[in-house]
């Protein structure tokens, strides 16, 4: 890893435990500049749209998301209802095998959980879906920012809209011969919170600001800055919409 990466890293690290501070970039690091549109700082690519608007996408859709818990459950409880026909048929012949019994439980409970969890997200499908615009498309530390947001549906059956602003570290290790990923949040900012009748029919707007020293989007091999808003649609008795949108700093 070059030295500007160590010291990007570092500075994520040294914000570590603060509540409501942002990391700044340490003396000797790298130091966060104006970009052209269609340029990479920290190995991230800027979109099209630089200091125009931008209309966010969703790192996964609903629907993406239920036909991936679906595949997941097949493939899950297809393998395990193998090991489960064995230990039935065993107990119809009158030769119970405990062992097997007593390590098929949890298994068995995960696939029931991915059912349920494949179930709730089918419901989520029928959600009224938020469009966020997003201005600038590319946040600068120091800026307002202005977000337009509105509901599909009309917003109906929502009790309240929340909408986040999150910066996130994702460290990649391998330990043996798995891969593993810590996430870290250490940056909160919320940025809309509303339970008017009038703004979950119509939409709503809000502004922000990063402030000023702010570390910026980052992407390595192994390391990761992520700026993301979070998007929490609260309906009473029925399970909520919550999306992800990531953002370029």
């Amino acid at each position: 890893m070059c030295s500007s990466d160590l010291g990007l890293i570092w500075t994520v690290r040294s914000g570590r435990g603060r509540t409501g501070t942002v990391p700044r970039v340490a003396t000797g690091g790298v130091i966060p500049r104006t970009v052209a549109a269609g340029e990479s700082p920290f190995g991230v690519p800027l979109p099209a749209t630089g200091t125009g608007p931008a209309v966010l996408k969703p790192a996964t859709t609903p629907l993406g998301m239920f036909f991936g818990l679906v595949f997941v459950a097949l493939f899950w409880n297809g393998i395990v209802s193998v090991f489960v026909w064995q230990m039935v048929a065993g107990w119809r012949r009158g030769e119970p095998d405990g062992c097997l019994t007593a390590f098929l439980i949890p298994f068995v409970l995960i696939g029931l959980g991915l059912i349920y969890a494949m179930a709730r997200q089918f419901l989520v499908l029928f959600n009224p879906r938020p469009s966020i615009t997003l201005t600038p498309g590319v946040l600068a530390p120091g800026q307002t920012a202005f977000l337009q947001w509105r509901l599909g549906s009309g917003g109906r059956g929502v009790s309240r809209m929340l909408i986040t602003l999150q910066g996130r570290e994702e460290a990649q290790y391998r330990r043996g011969t798995d891969n593993y990923t810590d996430r870290e949040t250490f940056f909160t900012l919320p940025v809309v919170d509303s339970t008017q009748p009038y703004e979950l029919a119509e939409g709503g707007s809000a502004s922000f600001a990063l402030p000023a020293g702010t570390v910026p989007s980052f992407r390595s091999t192994h390391n990761k800055i992520v700026w993301t808003l979070k998007v929490n649609c609260e309906l009473p008795r029925w399970p909520d919409t919550e999306e992800e949108y990531e953002v370029i700093v």
